[in-house]
């Protein structure tokens, strides 16, 4: 697969992704570009529902005023890849296509707006090519892993758990 042929069905995905960074999205239309069982992740939870996701979405452009900086640069595509070894298909794990973009946010607290804060992050991707749908959506805050050690992973899953119980129906 080249990335000429993932573009045309991985743009419309990015670009609904990238809209609702910025706010503008129909909740229907982004849960769809979710596979039944993906995930997102970043360095405050890990949210295990297209749901969850979308809600999750809501909430932080219904605390904030999100202000995302324009910039030039389009999603960077990869097509899926084998790595490890190749004299043995155990040895071969299948790396997914993914999809990436810098991108540097101004988020103001609508209850209080003279506080605000600036995150400059990177979207990460990773799509089924078969499905043609978003298994994994990570958002890399300042370039960094989404996750840090076991007990920070167990503190994103507890809060991603207490969110979709708490704020999705």
């Amino acid at each position: 697969m080249s990335n000429q042929s993932m573009g045309a069905w991985a743009a419309p995905l990015c670009d609904t992704i990238q809209q609702a960074h910025r706010g503008r999205f129909d909740a229907e239309e982004l849960r769809n570009v979710y596979a039944a069982d993906a995930v997102f992740d970043d360095p405050c939870g890990t949210i295990r529902t297209p749901k969850g996701i979308v809600r999750g979405f809501e909430l932080i452009h219904w605390l904030c005023d999100v202000d995302v900086e324009p910039t030039d640069d389009d999603w960077s595509l990869h097509p899926p890849a084998a790595g490890g070894l190749v004299f043995s298909e155990d040895a071969v794990p299948t790396l997914p296509a993914q999809a990436r973009l810098s991108q540097s946010a101004t988020y103001t607290l609508r209850a209080l707006p003279l506080l605000r804060f600036s995150l400059p992050s990177t979207i990460v991707l990773d799509l089924d090519v078969e499905t043609r749908k978003v298994t994994r959506h990570e958002d890399r805050w300042h370039g960094r892993p989404v996750t840090f050690n076991s007990v920070h992973r167990t503190l994103k899953e507890w809060h991603g758990f207490w969110f979709v119980a708490l704020f999705v129906k």
